[in-house]
């Protein structure tokens, strides 16, 4: 097994590249769908709520014991789990009706979230360490800007492709796809010949000042995550939008921001200082795009304000993750750790806040939610002591 920190290996990296791509493509023909499909089953919008919640106040206390669990089977092996992980978590969503009938929502939706969270975090912890290691603190802006445009411009017609199958089949038909071909694009990285994880990581250094110092920009990136990903897909599906037109509507905004990343990407490789502002500016039209979320009501004006927030959205998140994989090559465990545990901390605080919104007002008032948090954000990134980029120096 090789050493850890030695790093730059082409070869790996265009193996993730590749994996990765083809696995969100796959991955993105459901997940938009992913919490309408909870409500297709039946489910009350408290529960698919309370779900999310769930979800991400365990993610908020297995950062630290997964990460561990990794360093001890490795990443292959790591891999290996997500993909066998995933088996039984696309059966039980293609069995739904069935289960559900049989056990109940509470014991269908309570296996579903194990299943769920295990095998979507040991893969992204993989995948961050991988990437992490094969990469370094000179070309890592560009290969991140190649991956991540690469992966949006691949995924373009994904999301209009599932909300189609969906409308002329069904979701079970989905499901099948999507389960067949996430197993077929993680092989590749089973053949890899990874390094050792570094152990010498505690959770007092997690905790530490320091570190929430650091990781505190990525509360806002969990905050926006669910807005984006699961406010925003139930909020459409309850204005009766067809499934052709949900996946439409993220296939377009996908657009904006392929050549956006692309191009930001060869932009912070020359200049590593420009991260805090663009940060700033990026969440100052995320802002913009949220607030009119909750103003505009035709489907022009929709499409309007959700491609402002995903013109903004690469400029506010692509010098973070960057800001990230520079500390890792210090303490690459830290750093990917306290990151996902800001990300569940603000994943849960908005989640929260979507639950209680729910069990008080009607359905009709869902639009309030994109007002306060629009005009939230629009105040934060106008705060010029907050820091979201602490840059180190460049070897």
């Amino acid at each position: 097994m090789k050493e850890w920190g030695k790093k730059k290996d082409d070869k790996i990296f265009r193996t993730l590249f590749i994996s990765s791509s083809s696995r969100e493509f796959f991955v993105s023909l459901f997940s938009i769908f992913f919490p309408i499909f909870l409500l297709t089953q039946g489910l009350h919008l408290a529960f698919v709520v309370g779900y999310f919640l769930i979800r991400y106040f365990l993610g908020v206390f297995t950062v630290y014991p997964i990460m561990k669990f990794i360093s001890k089977i490795g990443i292959k092996k790591t891999f290996l789990i997500a993909t066998i992980m995933a088996i039984p978590f696309y059966s039980f969503l293609y069995f739904s009706e069935f289960l559900i009938t049989s056990f109940g929502a509470f014991l269908f939706l309570g296996t579903l979230i194990i299943l769920d969270k295990f095998c979507d975090t040991t893969y992204w912890y993989a995948y961050h360490l991988t990437f992490s290691e094969c990469n370094n603190k000179k070309n890592i802006s560009r290969h991140l800007g190649e991956i991540s445009s690469f992966t949006e411009i691949l995924l373009l017609a994904s999301p209009f492709i599932g909300g189609l199958l969906a409308s002329i089949f069904s979701f079970e038909i989905v499901l099948i796809i999507v389960l067949t071909f996430l197993v077929i694009s993680l092989l590749p990285l089973i053949f890899i010949n990874y390094p050792k994880v570094p152990s010498n990581f505690s959770l007092k250094e997690l905790i530490s000042l320091k570190s929430s110092k650091r990781n505190k920009v990525y509360f806002i990136e969990g905050f926006y995550g669910v807005i984006n990903g699961i406010l925003w897909p139930i909020y459409l599906y309850l204005l009766n939008l067809g499934f052709t037109i949900l996946g439409l509507f993220a296939t377009l905004v996908k657009v904006v921001r392929s050549g956006t990343k692309y191009f930001l990407g060869l932009s912070l490789e020359k200049n590593k200082t420009q991260g805090n502002f663009l940060s700033k500016v990026g969440l100052f039209f995320m802002g913009i795009g949220v607030f009119l979320r909750g103003f505009l009501f035709s489907l022009k004006g929709l499409f309007l304000a959700q491609s402002i927030s995903a013109l903004g959205n690469p400029f506010f998140n692509m010098p973070i993750i960057e800001n990230m994989y520079q500390r890792s090559e210090e303490k690459p465990v830290l750093s990917i750790m306290g990151r996902e545990l800001f990300l569940n901390m603000g994943r849960f605080t908005f989640t929260l806040i979507f639950l209680i919104f729910v069990l008080i007002f009607d359905t009709l008032n869902l639009h309030k939610l994109f007002l306060f948090t629009g005009i939230l954000f629009i105040l934060i990134s106008l705060i010029k002591r907050i820091q979201f980029i602490y840059i180190s120096k460049i070897k």
